[in-house]
């Protein structure tokens, strides 16, 4: 019995994500999908750049943009591989189905 409810929360769970994420503005995994190329065009060494599977934060704001806080690994100009956290927001455009960055910025690292 208890398997039951625990399988029947995590179904509700994972209904209620799709119906969160699932807005006419795109959906999270887009926008952080796409807050990554942002991203890359920062980096001195895009080619190296590595994200992990899902942000750290990922919120809609209204009028279809996302707010998005992630990490990327990524070689720096001595070629060591370091960690830093960005934050980018993302706008997608319906009438055309494209995305765009308002705001990226890498974070220092201190």
């Amino acid at each position: 019995a208890e398997a039951a409810l625990f399988e029947q929360a995590r179904e509700a769970a994972r209904i209620e994500r799709s119906r969160v994420d699932m807005t006419p503005c795109g959906t999270a995994g887009m926008a952080y999908v796409m807050s990554q190329a942002a991203i890359k065009m920062l980096l001195r060494a895009p080619a190296t750049a590595q994200f992990p599977t899902s942000p750290s934060v990922s919120r809609f704001q209204g009028n279809c943009a996302w707010y998005i806080t992630g990490e990327v690994d990524s070689q720096n100009g001595f070629g060591a591989l370091l960690r830093s956290t960005y934050v980018a927001t993302m706008l997608y455009r319906p009438s055309s189905d494209t995305w765009g960055a308002t705001e990226v910025n890498i974070l220092p690292n201190y």
